[in-house]
């Protein structure tokens, strides 16, 4: 079971829960839902190299930006 939990700067909690293995498809529902909870924010995310994270069927939403270290899809 995965789980994700993020505290924000301005105190903001909240968290998904994966009761499968993480594919493409869950990770792009957890970007998607993501990018609407934050609005007009902006989310950075630090991902690993995981087959989900860097799968090229991934369309990060704008409001979300990932570590270039780690990511091909990163934007700079």
């Amino acid at each position: 079971m995965d789980l994700w939990r993020d505290r924000s700067l301005n105190g903001k909690t909240f968290s998904l829960m994966f009761t499968q293995n993480l594919t493409p498809e869950y990770f792009q529902q957890f970007l998607d839902w993501l990018s609407q909870q934050l609005g007009n924010d902006y989310a950075i995310l630090q991902i690993d190299q995981a087959p989900a994270h860097v799968s090229s069927a991934i369309h990060w939403p704008e409001n979300i930006i990932t570590n270039a270290s780690t990511s091909p899809f990163s934007r700079t």
